[in-house]
C-alpha cells in the first residue's frame, strides 16, 4: 500500500507534465501517441486531454483492454489523419515475437525485415510499412494448435481466432460450432479439449489459416532475358533461336516443384548449370522432364550415376538454371515456392506445383501424402498451398540424433520438417475448412521464460504469419508525429523504432 501510494503521488505529479506536453507538440494535424506506466494513469490522463480538446480525436487502452477493442483503436488511429491523440501502456501496444521468428515473405527471421520488404498476412503479399524493437525480460505465451508449428508472442499479442463449441442437436448427435473471426490475445487463448464423458461442454479456440489472398498473380511466363545480362548475349541466343522466355504452365509448374524436391544448380567454366537428381527406377520421371525441356526449348541430357543407383538430367542453359535457382532458391536449406506460384489465381498451377515436389521429395500411402524437407520455409509454404487447395497440411519438425548419408557421403543434418495431409478426411477430423480459413484447434498454451529482444511489424494489411497462423501487428509508431514515453521507470533505448 505504501509503494501504491508513492506511484499515485509520482503519476500525480507526472500527469500535469504529460498533458503540457501534449498541448505543446499538437499542432495542426499532429498524430501523438502518449506512452503511461500505469493503468490506472492511462484513463485519467485521456480524460483530462478530452476535456481540454474536446474538437480533437482521442483514444485511450491498456493492457486490460481486450484484444478487439486495441484491434478496432489501431485500425482507427492509423486510418486517422490527424489531429489525434492515443494514450496507452506498452502492454497495450507492445505486443511482439522474437526476433529470430522466420516470417514468410521476404523469407526471414522478423528482425531482419526492413520497410518495403515483401510480408504474407491474412490478404496474402503485402509490404513492411515499419518495424518495432524493444528488450523484453519475462515471459513469452507458446501456443501449439492441430497440424502447426509452434507460436511464441508476447502475452498481449493479438492473434486471429474463431471461438469453437459443442451443440447438441435432435436426438443425440452434436456438431461443432465456430464463431466469426476475432481478435484474442495470446494469453487468453482457451485450449479445446472435449470432456469424453461431457463431450457437449467443449469449448475452445481455433487458430486461422488464411486460404483465399486479396492480391493474387496470373503471370503466364518467366523472362529468361533478365539472365542475359549483356545486349552481344541476348544477339547470340536470338540467332540460336534460343527461348526468351518459359511458359507458366501445369506442365512447368509441376517441373519447378521437382526442382524444389531434387534440383541443384551450380556455375562451372561454361556458365550455369542445372540437373534433377533422381533414381534410375524413375524412368517415367526422367522421360517427362526431357520431354517439358524439350518443349520449352531446352537441351538436357541424362547422366547414370551406377554406382549409386541413380540418375541426373543435366541442362545446359545459364538463364534456365539461373531462373530456376532464383525462383527456387539454393541448396536444400533455402528451396522455397515461388510467390508468383504460391498465390497464382489459377489453382491448378499450385496444385502442379506441389504434385511435381510430392513426385520427388513425397510419398503416398492410400488417402496419406507425406513428405519432409531441411527447409523452413519451403515447409511453412507448402502449408500454405495445401490451404489454398483446401487440405490441412500438418508440419512437425524433428532433429535426427543419427548421421545420414547421400551418394556415400556421410551429412549431418539439422531440423527435418515433416508434412503430412489427407487427400479425404476422416469424418473426426476437428479442424475444419472455410472459403477464407483453415480453422485448427489449440491444443496447449503455456508460459516460456524469455529473454531477449522481441519485434512487431507494422504491414499494409495489418497482418503477418506466424506459423501461418494470421497475427495482428500492433501500434506502430510510423503512424506518429510525435511520441511521449511518461513510464517510470524508462530506460532510453529500451524501444527502437525503425522506418
Amino acid at each position: 500500500k505504501i509503494m501504491e501510494a508513492r506511484l499515485e503521488g509520482a503519476a500525480a505529479r507526472l500527469r500535469p507534465v504529460l498533458f503540457e506536453l501534449v498541448m505543446e507538440y499538437l499542432g495542426e494535424n499532429n498524430k501523438i501517441v502518449v506512452v503511461t506506466w500505469r493503468l490506472k494513469e492511462c484513463e485519467k490522463l485521456h480524460d483530462a486531454i478530452e476535456r481540454k480538446l474536446k474538437e480533437v480525436k482521442t483514444w485511450w487502452a491498456h493492457g486490460d483492454s481486450s484484444a478487439e477493442r486495441r484491434a478496432e483503436i489501431q485500425e482507427e488511429y492509423m486510418s486517422h489523419p490527424g489531429p489525434c491523440v492515443l494514450v496507452g501502456t506498452m502492454q497495450s501496444w507492445g505486443e511482439c515475437v522474437p526476433e529470430d521468428t522466420l516470417i514468410l515473405g521476404a523469407n526471414k527471421a522478423i528482425g531482419s525485415y526492413d520497410t518495403g520488404d515483401l510480408v504474407f498476412g491474412a490478404m496474402g503479399p503485402g509490404r513492411v510499412k515499419g518495424k518495432k524493437i524493444k528488450r523484453h525480460d519475462g515471459k513469452l505465451v507458446e501456443v501449439r494448435a492441430t497440424g502447426l508449428l509452434p507460436i511464441q508472442a508476447t502475452a498481449n499479442h493479438p492473434i486471429l481466432v474463431m471461438e469453437g463449441r459443442n451443440v447438441r442437436t435432435k436426438g443425440h448427435s452434436r456438431h461443432l460450432e465456430l464463431s466469426e473471426p476475432k481478435w484474442k490475445p495470446a494469453g487468453e487463448l482457451r485450449v479445446w479439449r472435449p470432456d469424453p464423458t461431457k463431450p457437449e461442454s467443449a469449448a475452445g479456440d481455433f487458430l486461422l489459416v488464411p486460404r483465399k489472398p486479396a492480391q493474387m498473380f496470373s503471370i503466364s511466363s518467366f523472362d529468361l532475358r533478365r539472365y542475359v545480362p549483356t545486349a552481344i548475349g541476348r544477339g547470340v541466343r536470338l540467332a540460336r533461336g534460343a527461348p526468351d522466355a518459359v511458359p507458366l504452365n501445369k506442365d512447368t509448374a509441376w517441373l519447378m516443384g521437382l526442382y524444389a524436391a531434387e534440383g541443384s544448380s551450380w556455375a562451372d567454366s561454361g556458365g550455369w548449370r542445372a540437373a534433377f537428381s533422381l533414381s534410375e527406377k524413375e524412368v517415367a520421371v526422367v522421360a517427362r522432364v526431357q520431354t517439358i525441356l524439350r518443349g520449352v526449348g531446352i537441351n538436357s541430357r541424362v547422366e547414370h550415376m551406377t554406382k549409386y543407383h541413380a540418375v541426373n538430367v543435366r541442362l545446359y542453359s545459364t538463364p534456365m538454371a539461373l531462373m530456376l535457382r532464383e525462383l527456387m532458391g539454393a541448396g536444400c536449406h533455402g528451396k522455397k515456392i515461388p510467390t508468383e506460384i504460391l498465390y497464382h489465381k489459377d489453382l491448378s498451377i499450385v496444385e502442379a506445383f506441389v504434385a511435381g515436389y510430392i513426385e520427388g521429395d513425397g510419398n503416398v500411402k492410400g488417402h496419406v501424402v507425406q513428405a519432409a524437407t531441411v527447409s523452413h520455409v519451403l515447409a511453412l509454404q507448402l502449408q500454405l498451398a495445401m490451404a489454398r487447395l483446401g487440405r490441412l497440411c500438418c508440419v512437425s519438425r524433428h532433429i535426427p540424433n543419427s548421421v545420414g548419408t547421400i551418394r556415400g557421403r556421410p551429412v549431418k543434418s539439422g531440423p527435418i520438417y515433416q508434412l503430412r495431409w489427407r487427400t479425404h478426411d476422416k469424418w473426426h477430423v476437428r479442424h475444419r475448412v472455410f472459403p477464407d480459413y483453415i480453422a485448427v484447434p489449440v491444443k496447449l498454451t503455456h508460459e516460456v521464460e524469455f529473454h531477449g529482444n522481441v519485434v512487431d511489424i507494422e504491414t499494409t494489411d495489418h497482418t503477418f504469419l506466424v506459423s501461418n497462423a494470421v497475427v495482428h501487428n500492433s501500434i506502430n509508431l510510423q503512424d506518429t508525429d510525435v511520441a511521449i514515453c511518461g513510464m517510470l521507470p524508462f530506460t532510453p533505448g529500451d524501444v527502437e523504432q525503425y522506418e
